[in-house]
Order: C-alpha cells, then sequence, then structure tokens
C-alpha cells in the first residue's frame, strides 16, 4: 500500500481547476486567430470560383453567339440569361456589354462571316469577411471579363 499525502499519489492524467481554464483561455485565443486567417481565405476561393464561372460563361455566350445560336437582336438582358444558363450561377447582378466590328466579308447580323464578337460581363460579389472591406472599394469585388471570337469566312462561300 501507499502511504504518504493523497497529492502526491494523484494521476498525472489529472488536472487541476487552474490548468483546465488556462487551456480553455487559450482555445478562445487561437481558434478567433484561426478563424480570422480561415475567413479570407474561403472569401477569395468563393471570388476565385465565381470568377472562374463567370469567364467559362461569357466565353460560351460569345462562342454561342459567333456560330449563330442566338439570332435576331442581342439584347443585355437576354446574353445575360444565357450567360446565367451558361454558367450555373445566380448573376443577377450581372452587367452584359455585346459588341460586334465587321472586319471582312459581307454578312449582315450576328454571327455573319468576317464579324468580331466580343461579350464582356461585369459582376459585384461581396465581400463575407468584415475587416478586408476598407481593402476593397464599397466591400466587393468588382469581377470583369471579356471574351472575343472571329467567325470566319467558310471556305468555298
Amino acid at each position: 500500500m501507499l502511504s504518504g499525502p493523497p497529492m502526491l499519489h494523484r494521476s498525472r492524467f489529472e488536472k487541476s481547476r487552474r490548468q483546465r481554464g488556462a487551456a480553455l483561455v487559450e482555445l478562445s485565443l487561437v481558434s478567433g486567430l484561426f478563424f480570422m486567417a480561415l475567413m479570407p481565405i474561403f472569401d477569395f476561393g468563393r471570388a476565385w470560383y465565381v470568377m472562374s464561372n463567370l469567364q467559362h460563361a461569357t466565353r460560351s455566350t460569345a462562342r454561342l453567339i459567333t456560330v449563330g445560336a442566338l439570332t435576331g437582336t442581342l439584347t443585355n438582358q437576354a446574353v445575360g440569361s444565357l450567360l446565367c444558363k451558361e454558367s450555373g450561377l445566380d448573376l443577377s447582378g450581372v452587367t452584359v456589354a455585346v459588341t460586334s466590328t465587321a472586319l471582312t466579308g459581307s454578312g449582315t447580323g450576328t454571327g455573319a462571316a468576317g464579324q468580331l464578337i466580343t461579350v464582356s460581363a461585369e459582376l459585384n460579389v461581396p465581400l463575407v469577411t468584415p475587416f478586408l472591406h476598407p481593402f476593397f472599394h464599397d466591400g466587393v469585388y468588382h469581377l470583369n471579363t471579356s471574351a472575343t471570337f472571329l467567325n470566319e469566312v467558310a471556305i468555298g462561300a
């Protein structure tokens, strides 16, 4: 049998109340710093994802216009809805501009041979991380993308 004061025979895994309280304070300080570092990473990752989808949708929309999948008068609303469909995102605040320039050929209308079609899209993505607001104008990311295609004259036409 062990003899002596009970304090000497405590299990080494037992902690006093002070040690448990200190660990809780350390956890709260470290976890706050951890999440302050994690939120901007999440924010930039989300902006990168939206930008990647916006670029893909702009490129796909310009291609569809070039090959003649969209005919008639191209309104910004029609191109914007196609852009939303191509991206798979809710791009309700997107600003779209379509320009066409006839370089060669005698075709008329969008998608005619020899036309240079440019589709531009601009989107403002709001920040999630509050302490990043001073570094960005109005607390949003300004994403801009454009795609240009040349509808070439078909051989033998």
